[in-house]
């Protein structure tokens, strides 16, 4: 594993619950890209999954965001 610092500069996120499976993330990235659209921003680069929360950690409970940075 291996540790690494990144300045994202300003990016845009939606977080959303539960395990954050391709479909799910695919879903979530559709949105991004529409709250994009509508307020007239630009993005650039790909999309980062993070996710926050141990393996065992039960859906409800899960964290999980979808960002990408803007021009």
């Amino acid at each position: 594993m291996k540790l690494e610092k990144t300045n994202l500069g300003k990016v845009i996120c939606i977080k959303f619950g539960g395990w954050a499976t391709e479909k799910r993330v695919e879903r979530y990235q559709t949105d991004l890209i529409k709250s994009i659209t509508a307020m007239g921003l630009e993005s650039k680069g790909d999309f980062l999954v993070a996710q926050y929360n141990s393996p065992w950690a039960i859906p409800p409970f899960r964290k999980n965001e979808i960002l990408i940075q803007l021009k």
